[in-house]
């Protein structure tokens, strides 16, 4: 067949191109199913049956339809590009294709044998045996191509199957990864609540602490009032009693007595005041002590919430997956993110291996343009030292010019000059009358060797 094909579609025909063109088309996938072919662009032939563009692949997508035929080639590009279900593979639909022999042409028929030749039986014409020959060579290259599309159909499917079981394995660990999670999102939202109750508890007993703190002083504001007062009473009593002793008899021994029933009053209420006031001082210091330790106990839960929640809720959960190194999808997890950081490390020297690089280079080509601009400016000076021998040579050619000119004009003058001595010279040989003896005297001239004149 020829080498220009032409290709038809619904819409509109393309071509003419060449067999090499049409076949990166099919592996293209650029000729479909439906579509004809033609190598005269009158007689038109389906697409999937041209032997050279080998569209004899369809594709399975597991439903039992196969949809094709496709090259090869174009029908694993397909498969390869993930547009077709997980588990689609290629099936060959028809054996290969066998193109027709070229036609023996017809030999001409030789001359009448003698009659006593034995005719060749046909099937011992060698055009027909080479012909059988080819036959046989084909179809051992269509067994071969039989069993290389069978081993690439198992190979395939191999490749599909361990793709759906990695599949598979990639949608178990995600579900994992899901459930793991909503399980890890659940947790924060338990410890966020609890977060919160926990707050919430600690509020109402500082709350409390402060009330039962301005309780306490409030009471012992009361009690030191209450002292104060009792203080202030006693005071008065004493003044009284001490006013009363004044207004007695002066006697040493009712002195005495007054003074000792005085102090035993005055003994008895200090020491009432002292017991009061140590009883308050002791209830004071107890309720210190109970809102010290109170305190602690709540200062150190808080502490201890703070560090277990974190800075956020992802650092919250960072910290519950480190807390559980059992895990090993954690410890992958921490594999996976040393390695990260290693080859970002690696990247780091790697770019800045490579800004240095560059660094070293882009000072090379500073330096070789630094020596461009050099030569630039020595070129510079050139072109301008050419322009000035340019300018002198024009002068010295507008010199040479005119001295040109006056050597013509001097050449001319001396040419006339010339020609006025010949023409004087002619004239005296032709003998012109009273000039004979003139004649005689100007044939024995001898005139000079500069002037070059021919008669």
């Amino acid at each position: 067949m020829g080498n220009r094909w032409y290709l038809r579609t619904q819409d509109e025909t393309f071509g003419p191109e060449s067999r090499e063109r049409m076949l990166e088309w099919a592996r293209m996938g650029r000729i479909q199913p439906g579509q004809e072919v033609s190598s005269d662009g009158e007689t038109w032939t389906p697409a999937t049956e041209v032997p050279f563009l080998d569209m004899r692949w369809s594709i399975d997508i597991g439903d039992g339809n196969p949809r094709g035929p496709f090259n090869k080639v174009a029908a694993q590009a397909l498969i390869a590009s993930g547009r077709l279900p997980p588990g689609s593979r290629v099936v060959e639909v028809r054996p290969p294709f066998v193109e027709p022999a070229p036609s023996v042409p017809p030999r001409a028929e030789s001359a009448p044998a003698a009659s006593n030749a034995t005719p060749t039986p046909p099937d011992e014409t060698p055009a027909l045996r080479r012909e059988i020959e080819r036959l046989k060579e084909s179809l051992k290259e269509a067994e071969a191509r039989a069993r290389a599309a069978k081993r690439e159909a198992k190979e395939a499917a191999d490749a599909a199957r361990s793709a759906e079981e990695r599949m598979s394995a990639v949608m178990a660990r995600s579900e994992v990864a899901e459930s793991e999670k909503a399980q890890a999102l659940k947790e924060l939202g338990e410890l966020a609540a609890a977060k919160t109750a926990r707050e919430k508890e600690l509020k109402a007993k500082r709350v409390e602490a402060e009330q039962a703190l301005a309780e306490s002083k409030a009471a012992t504001e009361q009690a030191l009032a209450a002292s104060k007062a009792s203080a202030t009473k006693y005071e008065g009593r004493i003044q009284e009693l001490s006013d009363e002793l004044k207004r007695l008899p002066p006697t040493a021994r009712l002195a005495a007595d007054a003074q000792a029933a005085v102090y035993a009053l005055m003994k008895d209420e200090a020491d009432d005041i002292a017991a009061g006031i140590e009883e308050e001082t002791r209830e004071l210091d107890e309720l210190r002590r109970i809102h010290q330790s109170r305190r602690e106990r709540l200062m150190c839960r808080r502490q201890e919430i703070l560090r277990r929640i974190g800075t956020d809720a992802e650092d919250m959960t960072r910290r519950a997956l480190l807390s559980h190194p059992e895990d090993p999808r954690t410890e992958q997890m921490r594999q996976e993110l040393e390695a990260l950081r290693i080859l970002q490390e690696k990247a780091a020297l790697e770019s800045d291996r490579k800004v240095r690089d560059l660094s070293a280079k882009l000072r090379e080509r500073d330096a070789e343009l630094n020596r461009m601009r050099q030569q630039a400016a020595d070129m510079t000076g050139l072109y301008r030292q050419l322009q000035e021998a340019r300018e002198r040579l024009m002068r010295r050619e507008k010199e040479l010019m005119e001295e040109r000119q006056k050597s013509e004009a001097e050449r001319q003058r001396h040419a006339a000059d010339q020609q006025t001595l010949l023409a004087r010279l002619s004239a005296l040989e032709m003998g012109l009358p009273g000039a004979t003896n003139q004649s005689r005297e100007a044939r024995s001239v001898r005139l000079a060797p500069w002037m070059g004149l021919k008669k």
